[in-house]
């Protein structure tokens, strides 16, 4: 399993982290560190040091379509491959086309043209009965750019490519997987990538893919992968002095804050008794954005202040 990480500065130490958020194979015993994978490296040169494995997180799984960004699916889920980097984050253009408050990102850097992100599901694909996928996407490249999905079992795989007709809002592509095989139940996003593509990403706005609501086209949609949250309350709700959220049954380990425009505004932890209080004072009226991350997963409230 190879997992990618992006440096963030230039002559100066920094720690970088990688996430098997999806456990590498039983028994993997080695461990290669490939810097500028799939490039000739331009001759430069990487100094590395305290190489320590630390205890994280492990997704529960998914069961399978459709996969929204609401609750449940975080970016443990999301295993990226060659250079790609994916997250979880606010929708950048909030509208009719998708009021979804989060959505999924892939940005491509230098790495294979076929890089991506990928999600493993409980199940197999059913593409017997629900032979088409669609989802919703957002980037800043150019109009027919192509975006692939590929269905995925040990040792093969079934692409299907669409080109986007939009740049700058949201579009729904719909992929057509009528006879594909049905033991399949991996789903891979390669975006700028079609068959045959030589394509690398830069990092740039035209190598950055928003996407949103993968679901079965014949199926209306519905909870997140059929696996519900149990709901964290936040009372009061609208508030002008405190928020305060709360859940019996799970583990609340962090909460951070966002504008409705998707600016970090900050980060709040937990109390001993596994609430958390926003101070709403700090904030003019509005709608903001909480994202609620637990032991399981992560939900996004709304938060309104007076």
């Amino acid at each position: 399993s190879e997992v990618d990480a992006v440096t963030t500065v230039s002559g100066a130490w920094e720690t970088l982290t990688f996430d098997f958020g999806i456990p590498a194979p039983a028994g993997s015993a080695d461990l290669v560190i490939m810097p500028q994978p799939h490039t000739n490296g331009g001759g430069n040169t990487f100094y590395i040091d305290d190489i320590e494995q630390k205890p994280g997180l492990v997704a529960t799984p998914r069961l399978g379509p459709p996969i929204t960004f609401e609750s449940g699916t975080n970016p443990r889920h999301l295993f990226d491959f060659e250079s790609a980097i994916s997250d979880v984050v606010p929708n950048p253009d909030v509208s009719a086309a998708n009021g979804s408050a989060m959505v999924g990102k892939i940005t491509r850097y230098l790495g294979a043209p076929w890089g991506g992100s990928k999600i493993e599901f409980v199940n197999n694909l059913d593409f017997t009965n629900h032979p088409q996928i669609t989802m919703k996407v957002w980037t800043n490249a150019a109009i027919g750019t192509y975006v692939t999905l590929k269905a995925e079992k040990p040792f093969w795989g079934e692409e299907r490519s669409v080109q986007t007709t939009k740049t700058g809002e949201w579009e729904t592509l719909t992929f057509d997987f009528t006879n594909a095989p049905t033991d399949m139940n991996v789903l891979a996003f390669m975006f700028d990538f079609v068959a045959g593509s030589s394509n690398v990403g830069d990092g740039s706005a035209g190598s950055t893919f928003y996407f949103d609501e993968v679901k079965y086209a014949n199926v209306p949609l519905g909870s997140d992968e059929g696996l519900e949250l149990a709901p964290i309350s936040v009372y009061p709700n609208p508030a002008s002095d405190l928020w305060t959220l709360s859940n019996p049954t799970l583990t609340i380990t962090d909460v951070i804050v966002f504008s409705i425009d998707g600016k970090l505004l900050e980060k709040v932890e937990p109390k001993g008794d596994g609430t958390v209080d926003i101070d709403a004072s700090l904030y003019p009226a509005g709608i903001y954005l909480a994202k609620v991350i637990t032991t399981t997963g992560e939900e996004v409230l709304k938060l309104y202040k007076d």
